[in-house]
């Protein structure tokens, strides 16, 4: 299913003619350098290929590189210099071993070219001397030596020596050649007969994976092998098909509007079909994340407008009428979690659903987490809120964000960890923040029905006897800090809270002969607004809990924020009497 969609996209891609998607044959390189030689065979100069920023290589298509693992195996017309030149670091004792391989391997695939390229280059192998190479200064001066990749160019002839017409077919017959001794079978994606990838190609770009890239398909050990198959014939898959997988989940990879880092897995996503839904869906995975594509360089300025009214009234928490707004709710959207494994790539998560399954599931997420007076709660804030923020040592888990992501995608209930972390962090700082409340708030609604009625704000309808024990809670606190005139450098919620929320029976008598103290010092408008609204709360509780659940202290903190930003915003208040 993974690697059918993926080769579906790459006919999308391919119909399109995305330049920067390799084809058939050909894959997508870092290249830095060009040797320039001359049609004679010399090589004139070296050409610095790299990007003014960073001093990046340039990313082009050429003539398809097989994985290399052990022993020597060169690539055609682009290689490190080592293969093409024959130099690199002293000591080196493979070097005259790789500069014949690939002189061989040039010699043999150009040998009955009849073109000026094709010569160029046989003629370059011929008289090129390797070791008096290894003493010139300008390779290292260049920073041409090492692990980077370098092509040919021929001085005079457009482009380069691999984009030449004769060349490539030249090399298309060596490599129609040596396919004919492999194995025909198969395909189990296409169910077609055909030449089956022994290895597949290797996957750049996953965040902590090998920089040399990675595989997702392998088999290097007989304990992975059965019924006497070899490496891939235990899950024969057809080169075509390898390929197009291969390079078209490099190209997801390689572009930032289709790849996203959350905690330490990377995540792919992409859609069916081109148009304004993928643009929508790729926002929104980021805006859940983190970071929202604001540019939208292939949308125009009105198409880009409706995109971000649409994306604040899902953020708002707030239904889409999709057939209103023009939109194909059967877009089908694909999701794609890797984790870095060794030398392989593991399928962390995988997630297909029509757009319409998709907006649904983010507009609940954010109706499930909003909370008065937050705005642009993301996954990565609420799992900064697990760990202390002034510590340097401790870092949030990135197993966490994953965790939530997929439950968000699946409409599953929140990790349990996260709501505990939170906990946690709120007993030990007696902060309540708008994130901290959110995430307890979304955690409790898709974790028990009883609690799916908690409101974005104060809900004076709520009887759970926890809500209105941190209403209460946050009254006296109000009544405290009006009564001293905001000067106190401590409050009850400080000394309190957690206590409060844990053993309510033991604290909450205290906490109220406390009161009466503190409202006693007040003027009489604040005095009766105070008496009154503690006498209200106080007949909603027949009595204090001895002790309360997690989940229970959870709603506790949810009610204590509530009616904390309620003094602060509803007329009627203390302030406002």
């Amino acid at each position: 299913m993974i690697i059918q969609s993926l080769c579906d996209y790459y006919r999308i891609l391919d119909q399109e003619g995305d330049a920067n998607l390799a084809r058939m044959g050909n894959t997508m390189e870092k290249v830095s350098f060009a040797l320039n030689i001359s049609k004679d065979g010399d090589l004139l100069n070296i050409v610095d290929l790299r990007t003014d920023i960073g001093g990046r290589p340039r990313q082009m298509s050429v003539p398809f590189h097989p994985v290399r693992t052990s022993g020597v195996k060169a690539y055609f017309l682009c290689d490190r210099p080592s293969y093409l030149l024959g130099i690199g670091s002293e000591g080196d004792e493979h070097l005259s071993d790789q500069y014949q391989c690939s002189k061989e391997l040039h010699k043999t695939v150009l040998a009955e070219g009849k073109g000026d390229i094709a010569k160029a280059v046989v003629s370059f192998y011929s008289k090129w001397d390797s070791e008096r190479a290894r003493n010139e200064k300008r390779f290292a001066d260049s920073g041409c030596i090492g692990p980077v990749s370098c092509i040919f160019s021929i001085d005079g002839a457009p482009g380069f020596a691999h984009e030449d017409a004769e060349v490539l077919q030249l090399w298309e017959r060596n490599c129609s050649e040596s396919n004919e001794s492999k194995v025909q079978k198969r395909c189990s994606v296409t169910n077609e007969m055909t030449t089956i990838a022994m290895m597949h190609d290797k996957i750049k770009g996953v965040y902590g994976a090998q920089p040399a890239g990675s595989v997702l398909v392998s088999f290097n050990s007989d304990a992975f092998e059965s019924y006497g198959k070899k490496q891939s014939l235990n899950a024969p898959i057809g080169e075509e098909t390898a390929f197009k997988y291969v390079a078209v989940l490099n190209w997801l990879l390689s572009d930032p509007r289709h790849h996203k880092l959350i905690g330490d897995d990377t995540y792919v996503f992409w859609a069916n079909r081109k148009g304004i839904e993928e643009d929508i869906g790729r926002d929104l995975f980021c805006s859940i994340t983190d970071v929202i594509d604001k540019e939208r360089e292939s949308v125009a300025e009105s198409e880009s407008r409706r995109i971000s009214d649409i994306m604040s009234r899902i953020h708002s928490g707030l239904e889409i009428n999709l057939s209103e707004e023009k939109l194909d709710e059967d877009v089908r959207f694909f999701i794609l979690g890797l984790s870095p494994s060794n030398a392989r790539i593991s399928v962390r998560c995988w997630c297909v659903n029509d757009f319409g399954h998709l907006v649904r599931s983010y507009v609940k997420f954010f109706r499930d987490i909003s909370v008065i007076g937050a705005d642009n709660i993301s996954t990565r804030r609420i799992i900064n809120e697990t760990v202390p923020k002034a510590s340097e040592k401790e870092r949030p888990s990135p197993r966490m964000q994953s965790e939530l992501m997929d439950s968000i995608l699946k409409g599953l209930p929140f990790p349990s960890d996260i709501f505990y972390s939170i906990i946690n962090r709120i007993r030990a700082d007696h902060l309540t923040n708008g994130v901290r409340v959110g995430a307890l708030k979304g955690h409790l609604i898709r974790s028990d029905e009883r609690y799916e009625g908690i409101t974005m704000g104060l809900d004076d309808e709520n009887g759970e006897p926890a809500y209105i024990l941190g209403r209460l809670f946050a009254t006296l606190e109000k009544a405290q800090k009006d009564s001293s005139k905001d000067r106190l450098e401590t409050t009850i919620k400080d000394r309190y809270l957690s206590s409060a929320a844990a053993t309510p029976a033991t604290i909450f008598p205290v906490l109220l002969k406390l009161s009466r103290h503190h409202i006693s010092k007040l003027e009489e408008g604040h005095k009766v607004f105070y008496e009154k609204l503690t006498s209200d709360l106080m007949s909603r509780i027949a009595r204090f809990p001895v002790h309360q659940s997690l989940e229970e202290q959870g709603l506790f903190m949810i009610g204590y924020y509530h009616q904390e930003k309620n003094f602060y915003t509803k007329k009627g208040s203390a302030d406002n009497v």
